[in-house]
């Protein structure tokens, strides 16, 4: 199945107070995982969770671009009624994915983020 962006997505991350410039930077996120998916797997990825995983992992940016953006991002997606699995990225994509010592030297919660 092939997944295009929504606007009411977009609308979504709007509402939050996500700026302009951070909705543009995950809509392009969005639309290059979703072209690797497709170069990678195609019907065997699932493209929506891939497409919105991109779309809203920067949702926490409504609040703050420090590296707990994340971790807020995700806990404002659960508040909104996202799926956890979407909420999961959010809280992940930071740096990649973290390891627990990682994690700690950072002054994140402790936690493996790969």
């Amino acid at each position: 199945m092939t997944y295009a962006i929504n606007h009411a997505d977009i609308d979504l991350l709007r509402s939050a107070g996500v700026s302009e410039d951070d909705i543009t930077h995950s809509v392009h996120v969005a639309e290059k995982a979703l072209e690797i998916a497709h170069r990678i797997g195609g019907r065997n990825i699932h493209q929506e969770l891939v497409g919105r995983g991109g779309l809203f992992h920067d949702l926490g940016t409504s609040k703050t671009h420090e590296m707990e953006h994340g971790k807020i991002g995700a806990e404002l997606g659960c508040k909104i009624g996202l799926p956890r699995e979407i909420c999961d990225i959010m809280e992940k994509h930071i740096r990649g994915g973290l390891a627990e010592a990682e994690a700690n030297e950072l002054g994140l919660p402790v936690k493996d983020y790969t």
